[in-house]
């Protein structure tokens, strides 16, 4: 092996420690997720944090869940007080890539809480979808709460019927102005 082929693999094998490492205190929260009456899909979940899950002063904690039904997702996450004091603050809360689109936006709250929430719905597909939480901790512990909703897309056909009747609409009001227009 070369001196280059050496430090490469050293490098390789030390990311590949840090990555186990930090993945052996991540915590996973699987979401149950149910489907209502009109195909949304909702679920929810609650984290904890303490100091034996933090990895260089960070905890790096993920939400799993399956979706039956393809929908438009939007989600949030709150830190929880505990004794009147939010002990988690996230630093990067993002769904399955991260990317500008699927970045969850943290705004502090008047009370001292943080919402991580996503601004705009993403579209998403049947199967499995992570939510990954980055944070730190102040104190012993530290709690969160976060929802994912799915709001169903419709149908190829239900587009199709809707278009389909706007248009005999628009096509009968168009004949009722030429009878109006004739009788006059």
């Amino acid at each position: 092996m070369t001196r280059v082929n050496k430090l490469l693999a050293a490098a390789a094998a030390a990311t590949t420690m840090m990555a186990v490492a930090g993945a052996a205190n991540a915590t996973n929260y699987p979401i149950t997720i149910s489907v209502g009456g009109s195909g949304t899909q909702t679920g929810g979940f609650t984290g904890v944090v303490t100091p034996d899950q933090l990895v260089g002063g960070f905890f790096n904690d993920t939400a799993s869940f399956t979706l039956t039904l393809p929908g438009n997702l939007d989600s949030q996450l709150s830190t929880i007080l505990l004794g009147g004091i939010a002990n988690v603050s996230f630093t990067q809360v993002y769904l399955d890539v991260l990317d500008a689109a699927h970045t969850f936006q943290v705004t502090t709250q008047g009370d001292g809480t943080e919402k991580a929430v996503l601004s705009n719905p993403i579209s998403v597909g049947v199967g499995a979808h992570t939510i990954f939480i980055k944070g730190t901790l102040a104190g012993d512990i530290g709690s969160y709460g976060g929802t994912v909703n799915v709001a169903a897309v419709p149908e190829p056909a239900t587009w199709a019927m809707m278009i389909l009747g706007m248009g005999m609409v628009g096509f009968g009001l168009r004949m009722r102005r030429r009878t109006a227009a004739a009788v006059a």
